[in-house]
């Protein structure tokens, strides 16, 4: 068994949506990681942090592959389930959730 503080090893499918996620480079979430991130830069306001991930999310809504996504997001292990999948920022306050609604709304 191993010890609480040692990283636990996931398998994924072979076919699955992650490696089937991951086989398609050229999508946005692939070519600009930062953006989708829901970390704040290292010079990033809270208000810059906010925008950034509000675009992720049209972005990531705008996208092909949106339903993959959201299928790949199930199959995470829950403590990376986090950032902008699927047109949703994931694993972020309420604030800010809230902060994102008010901005996609005037906008």
């Amino acid at each position: 068994m191993p010890r609480a503080d040692e990283p636990t090893l996931y398998t994924l499918s072979p076919n699955g949506p992650l490696v089937r996620l991951y086989q398609q480079p050229d999508l946005p979430c692939r070519t600009r990681v930062g953006d989708f991130d829901i970390d704040a830069g290292p010079d990033e306001t809270p208000d810059e942090r906010v925008a950034r991930i509000a675009a992720a999310c049209r972005t990531c809504r705008a996208c092909p592959a949106i339903e993959l996504c959201e299928a790949g997001f199930a199959e995470l292990p829950p403590r990376f389930q986090q950032g902008v999948w699927a047109g949703q920022a994931r694993g972020v306050s309420a604030r800010t959730t809230r902060a994102i609604a008010q901005l996609e709304d005037a906008s």
